[in-house]
């Protein structure tokens, strides 16, 4: 492995090893103005299916498989945030298996690799935050946190797709019950 790509590696590492810690603690000391019990409801949900979705892949053929994970990290991070998404993604990694048909092994967190490990959780932490902090900020004074949540652009594979504003204000409904 070149110095180059080791050098990558262990930066990807160091910011998800900053960002990750920070978003989770970012979502716990936001919940003071929540209900707890129904946020430990909704979030033990969306772990459960994040973990399920990455514990079951679809298989196309014998080496390529689709990850659906993403269902339930888009909709944490549509529905509360993107600090409640890296938390989602960061817990369901504690509870993900993956069986190998062919070589009839489980791979999981904790009989891979620390660099392995930490590298691809880094790197999806970037890939769910920093996208969520922008559409986060795009929303802001439009209506209110709830309105800003539904009206979100969409987010589909880490890249922020834009939209008009008058599409946000004359299309879509103004409050999320009118949905």
């Amino acid at each position: 492995m070149t110095k180059r790509a080791r050098l990558y590696i262990w930066g990807v590492i160091l910011v998800g090893i900053i960002l990750g810690p920070f978003a989770v603690y970012r979502y716990i000391t936001g919940l003071g103005q929540v209900d707890l019990s129904l946020e430990i409801q909704q979030m033990v949900c969306l772990i459960a299916l994040c973990a399920l979705c990455r514990s079951q892949p679809i298989y196309i053929n014998s080496h390529h498989a689709i990850d659906v994970s993403a269902i339930g990290i888009l909709s944490t991070v549509l529905l509360k945030g993107p600090y409640a998404g890296v938390t989602v993604y960061l817990v369901s990694s504690l509870f993900t298996v993956d069986h190998d048909k062919e070589t009839g092994q489980y791979h999981h967190i904790y009989n891979t690799p620390p660099t392995k490990t930490l590298f691809n959780l880094g790197n999806l932490v970037v890939s769910i935050l920093l996208p969520g902090l922008l559409m986060d900020g795009r929303n802001r004074g439009r209506g209110g946190a709830a309105r800003g949540y539904w009206t979100r652009p969409g987010l589909c594979g880490g890249h922020l797709c834009a939209q008009r504003r008058d599409f946000d204000d004359h299309v879509l409904p103004k409050r999320p019950a009118d949905l």
